[in-house]
């Protein structure tokens, strides 16, 4: 007797993942009550194509269900990787960086003693004017002591800084409700014009070894994580909206948003801010791995009235997330 063919069985698997990657990344609407869906957008792109790759050896018609999905798709597939920017980079304006520094390894999550010294070399490196750092702790920060201007609003022992070389003023401080995340804001002068610098990390997501897709109760532990954690992000994003106006100096906003391009949180953000690594990003842009798989979710957006020159991820291993530059220009 014949062997049922497992073609169906693996034909209807596709057409499932290929309707949640376009459900995901909002394709076929807003499906954001779903969280774990947006995260694992990634992934579910990746399983597609292993199966456009498992059609394609075998020469089956199956193969055309992935470029369908991907003509569907075509506007969002730029929200998760980038090919690398025809017009190249142009290197004028301010350069600022954003790097969520885990607290200098303070608790030795990386097991090296120079990380302080070795996040130092890198800035002195790139040599930004403005530097943005959440997870930041003052005690264990090194020097750098060509950035005088510094604010610093700890939340408890450790929150976000803004280094500059130039001066700060009207310094704020942006406090949210139950969390120990915060964000600060300062002006400095660009070109005799004002720029705002906003730096804000949103709830974090506090994931750990112990969160597992395949038992039950972990998975449901999961889900109702992302889900409170999204809710307390909207918060903390409607603070945000509330301190924008169109009277306010063009802004340029750095981030730990905790969540993707595909999320509502990212949605949520006030419509001026333009995602930097849309303009001069290449490929994926991850900034931090989720149980080694990787996910964007460090940005910098930058105001509409001013322009986006250049922008890069770092593959440094100085802390769990990625650092970014910008060169950001006046219009």
């Amino acid at each position: 007797m014949k062997a049922p063919s497992l073609i169906p069985f693996l034909t209807a698997v596709n057409v499932i993942t290929l309707l949640l990657q376009l459900a995901g990344m909002g394709t076929l609407g807003s499906f954001h009550y779903f969280p774990m869906l947006n995260l694992a957008v990634p992934l579910i792109c990746l399983f597609n194509f292993l199966f456009f790759f498992f059609w394609l050896f075998r020469m089956r018609w199956q193969t055309v269900l992935f470029f369908v999905a991907l003509l569907l798709g075509i506007n969002e597939w730029g929200m998760l990787y980038r090919f690398p920017n025809a017009d190249g980079k142009d290197l004028n304006g301010i350069k600022v960086l954003s790097f969520n520094v885990r607290l200098f390894n303070r608790l030795q999550w990386i097991k090296r003693e120079d990380i302080p010294e070795s996040i130092e070399k890198f800035i002195n490196a790139e040599g930004p004017d403005v530097i943005c750092f959440q997870e930041f702790d003052k005690a264990h920060a090194p020097k750098l002591s060509q950035y005088p201007y510094r604010f610093f609003a700890p939340n408890k022992r450790t929150g976000s800084a803004i280094y500059s070389r130039k001066p700060l003023f009207n310094k704020q401080t942006i406090q949210f409700e139950n969390s120990t995340n915060s964000g600060v804001y300062a002006d400095l002068i660009y070109q005799a014009d004002t720029l705002r610098i906003f730096n804000i990390h949103f709830e974090s997501l506090r994931f750990d070894l112990v969160d597992s897709l395949h038992l039950d109760a972990y998975a449901t532990r999961f889900r109702k994580r992302l889900r409170k954690v999204q809710k307390l992000q909207l918060a903390q994003v409607q603070s945000l909206n509330e301190l924008i106006s169109d009277d306010i100096p063009p802004s340029v906003l750095c981030t730990d948003l905790n969540n993707t391009a595909f999320s509502s949180v990212y949605d949520a953000l006030p419509p001026m801010f333009q995602d930097a690594y849309l303009s001069h990003g290449s490929g994926l842009g991850s900034t931090y791995s989720l149980f080694y798989f990787p996910l964007r979710i460090d940005f910098i957006f930058v105001d509409a009235r001013l322009k986006v020159n250049s922008f890069k991820t770092h593959a440094v291993m100085y802390s769990d997330h990625q650092p970014l530059t910008a060169h950001i220009g006046l219009r």
